[in-house]
């Protein structure tokens, strides 16, 4: 069952303050092989295991922080999509149809995911999160 975490009060919040500039920086610093990682990490303020990690696989790109969405969000703006052409013509979804649709999608696209098969909707929860991530949407 999916919850929305709720952070403590009083706890720091963790952020990730380098770009993806200077991630193509330090690579290239890196392909130099003038300095080492750990003082490339420290030059450019990106801590030396992610710098690791991402150079491991050549991964230029910034994720988010945290769990990503079971649609990820490529697929997740293409409901949105769905669901607005939907409200234009004139059906437009309530929550139930919305949780609905997220579980049909999910399973079209043969994703892994922990969504209701006895009811074939997705949780509340994940639609609370889903509505939060999309403002465009209002039901």
């Amino acid at each position: 069952m999916s919850r929305k975490y709720k952070r403590k009060e009083g706890v720091q919040v963790r952020v990730c303050f380098w770009t993806t500039e200077s991630l193509q920086a330090d690579f290239d610093e890196m392909d130099k092989k003038t300095m080492g990682i750990n003082a490339i990490s420290y030059q450019f303020g990106i801590p030396s295991r992610t710098l690791r990690r991402q150079y491991a696989v050549k991964n230029k790109t910034k994720l988010t922080m945290g769990k990503h969405p079971v649609l990820d969000f490529d697929n997740e703006k293409r409901l949105v999509k769905h669901i607005l052409k939907l409200g234009e013509a004139g059906f437009p979804p309530n929550r139930q149809a919305i949780r609905m649709l997220a579980y049909q999608f999910a399973e079209k696209l043969n994703l892994e995911h922990n969504f209701d098969d006895d009811n074939e909707m997705a949780e509340g929860a994940c639609l609370k999160s889903f509505i939060e991530r999309n403002l465009e949407l209002s039901t």
